[in-house]
Formats: structure tokens, C-alpha cells, sequence
């Protein structure tokens, strides 16, 4: 009996490679992988060499993985040089703290940052000219104004960020504080009000 040719679908599928928390470990890429998804994989350095490895790689997804650093990230900018096709990439829910690493990743055209809280400051993606699509939901962000150099972009979510609200923990600069108050005194002319200190205070 003459064998049926793969289909197209099942070609896609065979440049799938899906990977889970039943496999923590990552082994041996297939050379012609184009499309790989991790899921609550730990990603070290030896990972990141693993993942470089594939020089066809379109579409990265990284879904609940640990990045054992100390932004979360470091090393990923290995992918600029190796995979120079990489033009999609998730990173969701893997407590990413700093995108620096990923300033270097000039290819990328969808970027999948959700579910990450910890993340304040996304600056470092200006550097995207051909940036696209970015979700950015579920993170901690006060403003997208530094998206406003990335000329391609035409699709970007924010839902679940504090967009417009103050931050707490920025000291304004100087120009910006109020100045003291000042309540007239008995003498006729205006004094700064200071709190009495605790010694001065009448003890009943």
C-alpha cells in the first residue's frame, strides 16, 4: 500500500516542539524547530544555549518559567545574534522584573509580557523600530509613554495597570513640591506652621 504524503497541517505540527513541567530539563533541539512553547520550565544559562541553537526559530513562548537571575531575564539577549528570525516572543507570568535584555531583540514584532506584576519600567523597548503587537496586561505600569518611538506599533493592551495613577515611591523633584504652609501669626506677618515636638507638649 503507497503511503499518503504528510499533509500540510501535519508538516506545521512537526515544526511545533511543546515542552511542560513534565520535561524541566531542555534537551536537544530539533535543527529545524521554528516554533517552540515552554511551560513551567526552569530556564538557566545551559537553557538559553539550548534555545539558541535552532536558527529558523520564529516563535518563542515562555508560560510560567523560571529565570533563575537577577532581572528575570539575563542571558536572553543571546537570541538577538542566534536566532535571527525570532520575531515572536512570550514571556507570560515569568516574574520579569527588567526588559534591558530585551532592547537587543531589534527582529521582534510581538511581544507577550502579561501576568508579570513585578514589572514597573518598559523603557528599553523603544528600542523596538518594528514592534508591532505588545500585551502588556496584569503588569505594574504607571505610563506606555516610552512606546510612543516604536513608529510600527498598532496594537498594545494594558488592562490591570495602575496607567495615570500616582507612584507612591517616586520623591517628586523639587520644582514639583508644595511649598510649606503658612498660617498668619500674632505678630502680623506670615510663619511656616511646625508641629510642636513631643517635649514641648503639655502633659495632662
Amino acid at each position: 500500500m503507497r503511503r499518503r504524503p504528510p499533509s500540510r497541517r501535519a508538516a506545521a505540527r512537526s515544526n511545533l516542539l511543546h515542552s511542560h513541567r513534565a520535561q524541566r530539563r531542555i534537551l536537544l533541539l530539533p535543527a529545524a524547530v521554528q516554533r517552540l512553547r515552554l511551560v513551567d520550565c526552569v530556564i538557566d544559562a545551559a537553557a538559553l544555549r539550548r534555545l539558541a541553537e535552532p536558527k529558523d526559530l520564529e516563535h518563542l513562548v515562555f508560560m510560567g518559567c523560571t529565570f533563575p537571575t537577577a532581572t528575570g531575564i539575563d542571558g536572553i539577549e543571546v537570541l538577538a545574534s542566534a536566532c535571527p528570525k525570532l520575531q515572536h516572543l512570550v514571556l507570560c507570568s515569568c516574574d520579569v522584573r527588567n526588559v534591558s535584555p530585551l532592547a537587543l531583540l531589534s527582529q521582534l514584532r510581538t511581544i507577550d509580557l502579561s501576568g508579570n506584576p513585578l514589572l514597573e519600567d518598559i523603557s528599553p523597548l523603544s528600542h523596538l523600530k518594528d514592534l508591532e503587537e505588545i500585551n502588556l496586561n496584569g503588569c505594574s505600569l504607571h505610563t506606555v509613554a516610552p512606546l510612543a518611538a516604536c513608529g510600527s506599533l498598532w496594537k498594545l493592551e494594558v488592562a490591570g495597570n495602575p496607567l495615570g495613577a500616582p507612584d507612591c515611591r517616586r520623591r517628586p523633584p523639587p520644582e514639583e513640591q508644595l511649598p510649606p504652609a503658612r498660617y498668619p501669626s500674632s505678630y502680623g506677618s506670615d510663619v511656616p506652621y511646625r508641629r510642636p515636638s513631643s517635649s514641648s507638649s503639655r502633659r495632662w
